[in-house]
Parts: C-alpha cells; sequence; structure tokens
C-alpha cells in the first residue's frame, strides 16, 4: 500500500475524490477517531516527511490538533 492518498482532479484541478488510498490516510482516521494518538501513531509508523506530498496529511493534523483545542 502506498504512503499518502492520490487523488483524482477535474479540469479545474479540484479534488474529486481519492484514486487509490494511502496508509497514513487510515492513520489520520484513527487519529481523528482517538483510537490512536498522533504521538503514538508517528513513534509506531515514522514522522511524515516534509514537501509537497505530504502537505494535505500535515494540514489535515494542524486542523485536527485545532480543534481538539476548543
Amino acid at each position: 500500500m502506498q504512503e499518502f492518498e492520490e487523488l483524482n482532479f477535474d479540469a479545474y484541478n479540484v479534488p474529486l475524490g481519492p484514486k487509490r488510498r494511502g496508509w497514513r490516510t487510515l492513520g489520520l482516521r484513527m487519529i481523528e477517531q482517538r483510537i490512536i494518538s498522533e504521538q503514538k501513531f508517528h513513534e509506531l509508523f515514522g514522522e511524515p516527511p516534509s514537501g509537497i506530498v505530504s502537505r494535505r496529511y500535515r494540514e489535515y493534523l494542524q486542523f485536527l490538533r485545532s480543534i481538539e483545542i476548543k
């Protein structure tokens, strides 16, 4: 299984949905549902690489962190 999800885009570069699921997406769902903490997930599977490939992943993690504070 690939690490990051691959998306389908329309002619205007708008994401339409997943083309292929990645294992980090499954990790995000587990973090979101509080099955596992972000820290524990990254301990087990490693930190995401920096760069454009992991941008959406890191942005969603930041979103999850922001809603937990409120």
